[in-house]
Parts: structure tokens; sequence; C-alpha cells
């Protein structure tokens, strides 16, 4: 893990772009159009509509993947998806399952859909997650500086 420690999440952006706010990186509508065959800003109806969802199904897929977790893993997920290539891959390949999964849908409609909709969405990031292999449960490794440099 020592050679990931100089790297910069940004970086590895392309099919993503890294938010330091919420530390996790956000696929972009191009990727998910090319992974998907879905337009996000034609199914749901506006750029800023398409952004939110988004936003949103990225935040879920990182609370899924940290919830299914040990709680000494959580940072060092959150540090491979900042900072690792494959981590990165396969974190936004969560969240391009998640979109195909609700078709699109807009961040109102997802809300709207209730708590079902939303835990079915949960259960799908899990699957996805276990697929990509984010869901390893220990690590030989600690983050040093937690969230400095990502």
């Amino acid at each position: 893990m020592e050679q990931l420690k100089n790297v910069n999440p940004t970086t590895l952006d392309g099919n993503s772009v890294y938010d330091y706010d919420l530390h996790l990186p956000i696929p972009t509508k191009t990727y998910i159009l090319q992974e998907t065959g879905i337009d996000l800003t034609l199914a749901t109806g506006s750029e800023a509509e398409a952004d939110t969802t988004l936003r949103f199904l990225s935040k879920t897929a990182m609370a899924v993947i940290k919830s299914n977790v040990p709680s000494q893993a959580k940072l060092n997920v959150e540090y491979l998806i900042a900072k690792s290539e494959r981590h990165r891959n396969a974190f936004i390949d969560v969240v391009a399952y998640m979109v195909l999964a609700v078709r699109g849908k807009g961040f109102d409609t997802l809300l709207d859909g209730g708590k079902g909709t939303l835990d079915a969405i949960s259960r799908m990031a899990r699957l996805q997650a276990e697929a990509n292999d984010l869901l390893v449960h220990r690590y030989d490794f600690i983050v040093d500086e937690v969230r400095g440099d990502y």
C-alpha cells in the first residue's frame, strides 16, 4: 500500500470525478452511458437531476459498502477507492450497476419509491460490491493520515 501513499485521487479521474467533500468518486454521465446505455440527462429530464442522481447513488453505494465491512476496514476501503485504480473502477461499476437497475430514474422518483425501493437498490449494490471484491474484511495496512490527502 506504500505505492498508493502519494497518489492524488484526481489522477484517477476520467471515468469518474473525485469529490473531496464526500471523499468518494462520482462516475461521469459519459461513463454511465458507455456502460449501461442510459443517457441520464434524457432519463431524468435535466443535467442537474442527472448529476443529483449520480451523486445520490454514489453516496448510497459507499454507505452500502461501509455498512458491510467491519469498523476497522471502513477507512481502508474508502482509502483504496480513492487511490487504487482497480478499486476505483470497481466502485464506479457498482454505481453503474445501480443506475442500470433503476433505469436512470431521477432522485425524486427513487425517494418516492419509498424504503422498499432504497432497500432493493442497497441489496443490489451489496451484491455488485461483493462481485467486485470491495467487501474484503481484512486489510494488511493502516491508513496513516485519515483523509489527509484524499
